[in-house]
């Protein structure tokens, strides 16, 4: 009892060389170095304090451990595999991911959408075209069905008129025809039919010319190159149509007048009307066309195009046939639009949650330097904190918000609440089409989940700098051949006269197009220009069609030899799979909304 008493006065003596554990209240002594302990001077430590220091190391390590498991947690439910944690011990349904069966609702909706719309689409541009060939049919003078092929290389020249008798008479024989249109087109077409229309009176020409020009006998042009434009009301007095200086006058070119006009316009509108007999229940299609044909002389080179352009315009037919699959159409796009902002507000919400949990992982390594293969790590890499960030929430988001508009625009077309054409049918497409991309990208991520498919995504996500690299060298040399190949072969070469065609020409060959046809294009009497050819197409294939395409396929397979000999793991990996080896932390469950008493909802 009394040492006890001394104890808890805080008296008892140590040495004060020696090691004296202060946990298990042993002494460990030191020997020099003849092999005989050492007696030192000894100091006094109070019992009080050893327990206020066993105290604080406790709530010290309690404190650590608590931080730890917490951090741990929340980065084991952020990167957790939705389709294990669905079944619980007992290999019964526990937890629902509500994302991945959103996105598999949305993936069977978008695209039972897009079938519906693409072949509503593709009926209105196949009438859309139809539509505009029957009108040159009806309105070019000499119009051959050749013209109508997209033959390549085209075995016939452009529809042209090369003098002023027969500029006149093409111009008269489509006012004519069109005139006559009621009576002699078999498609029911229809002028002025509408009397509260405001294209129904639209009928002009509209000539453009340069105001003066004039090649004096000394060798001296006098010019003047503004651009006068001028137009009239369509007649049947199909003579002058009213014009001063007349057509004629500005084509002709005596005694030193320049020719002077740019371009001849002939405007018109008519209503058409579309019913599909192969399907009665569809609905009367009522539209307005708006055409332009043009005369064009802008280039003054002797040789003036004739073309027609063709727009339309929706309307809302009165008494229209009900089509009963419209009702189907509804409501598969009102379920699209449920899921869609439920999908949504989900994603910007996991979004949101990804960035908080990126802030408490920064900082918690930041402050708490863990140790990872053996050495401290002060800060996460940039690896780590992408890893965290989930880029598929973005992609999920894009998808949505184009989904919900193009799906907006497609029951506007439906209804016919506002004037549909063909730019609004092609937005509509857009949208649509970008969404269910986007939709059926986002089912990669939980295919990911399959170590064997993981690894395909992982090589190329290794890949990226390497191949972002050699893509930049590449589109440099793509870039130059383009321009070299345009400005020496343009004129000579119809895949080369433009430079937007000479990219696509190029970009052809390393997918593999015909070769031999790039060589023979150039005409043979262009000696020069046809040896250039040979070598410079030779030479682009063998850079980049053989070594680019091979040294491109070579940064991906040495990536997935170096993935396979090295640990590629980033040190925020790294370090949860130590302590989901070592079972270091305890994998609560944090909470989440329970219904029926026996299923969860969890972010998946």
């Amino acid at each position: 009892m009394e040492e006890m008493d001394n104890n808890r006065e805080g008296i008892q003596d140590v040495d004060d060389d020696k090691n004296y554990n202060l946990l298990t209240g042993q002494e460990e002594t030191e020997i020099d170095n003849a092999g005989t302990k050492k007696k030192k001077k000894k100091a006094k430590i109070r019992f009080r304090d050893l327990v206020e220091m066993m105290k604080r190391r406790e709530s010290q390590y309690s404190q650590y451990d608590e931080e730890t498991s917490n951090v741990l947690n929340m980065l084991r439910v952020h990167f957790g595999d939705p389709f294990s944690r669905c079944l619980n011990e007992k290999n019964t349904v526990r937890k629902v991911p509500i994302k991945m069966i959103l996105l598999l609702i949305k993936l069977i909706l978008v695209t039972a959408q897009l079938i519906m719309f693409g072949s509503e689409r593709a009926e209105f541009v196949e009438y859309l075209k139809g539509n505009n060939i029957a009108m040159k049919n009806l309105l070019f003078k000499g119009w051959d069905p050749e013209y109508e092929a997209f033959p390549y290389p085209p075995g016939i020249g452009p529809y042209a008129v090369y003098t002023i008798d027969d500029l006149h008479e093409h111009i008269d024989y489509a006012v004519k025809r069109y005139y006559k249109l009621p009576s002699t087109a078999v498609g029911s077409f229809f002028l002025g039919h509408l009397e509260d229309s405001h294209h129904s009176n639209k009928k002009e020409i509209c000539i453009k010319y340069y105001k003066e020009g004039h090649f004096h006998r000394n060798g001296t042009i006098t010019l003047d190159p503004t651009v006068i434009r001028k137009c009239k009301i369509l007649t049947s007095n199909f003579t002058t149509y009213g014009f001063d200086p007349t057509i004629r006058q500005l084509m002709t070119s005596v005694n030193g007048t320049l020719v002077r006009l740019l371009s001849v316009e002939l405007k018109f509108t008519v209503t058409s009307i579309r019913i599909d007999m192969e399907e009665p229940a569809t609905r009367s299609q009522c539209f307005i066309v708006a055409g332009m044909i043009t005369f064009d002389n802008v280039k003054l080179n002797g040789q003036i195009k004739q073309d027609l352009k063709t727009w339309i315009d929706s309307f809302q037919c009165a008494g229209y046939i009900q089509n009963k699959f419209i009702e189907d159409d509804i409501a598969v796009a009102v379920m699209l639009l449920v899921a869609t902002m439920l999908s949504l507000l989900l994603s910007v919400r996991s979004f949101y949650f990804s960035i908080k949990t990126l802030q408490v992982t920064t900082d918690y390594f930041q402050r708490r330097h863990p140790v990872i293969d053996g050495k401290s790590v002060e800060e996460l890499s940039a690896e780590g904190k992408w890893e965290i960030v989930k880029a598929r929430d973005i992609l999920i988001i894009i998808s949505d918000v184009c989904t919900i508009a193009g799906t907006g625009f497609k029951m506007v077309i439906n209804s016919q609440a506002l004037s549909s054409s063909s730019d609004m049918y092609d937005a509509c497409g857009i949208l649509l089409g970008s969404g269910c991309l986007f939709v059926w990208l986002g089912v990669l991520h939980y295919l990911s989940y399959d170590s064997r498919l993981n690894l395909l995504f992982r090589v190329m996500a290794k890949a990226s700098g390497q191949v972002m690299r050699f893509l930049f060298c590449f589109v440099i040399l793509f870039i130059g051949f383009t321009l070299c190949g345009w400005v020496v072969l343009g004129p000579y070469h119809m895949k080369f006269f433009r430079i937007w065609e000479a990219f696509f020409c190029l970009y052809s060959i390393l997918d593999g197009d015909e070769l031999y046809l790039n060589y023979v294009t150039v005409e043979d009497d262009k000696q020069i220009v046809w040896w250039f050819n040979s070598i410079f197409i030779t030479l682009f294939h063998l850079v980049f069609a053989v070594i680019a395409m091979n040294i491109f396929i070579a940064i991906f397979t040495s990536t997935y030899e170096v993935m396979q000999e090295k640990d590629e793991r980033s040190d925020l990996k790294k370090w949860l799979d130590n302590y989901r080896q070592k079972k270091k932390f305890n994998l609560t469950k944090k909470c989440k909304t329970c219904f029926c008493g026996c299923i969860e909802i969890v972010d998946g």
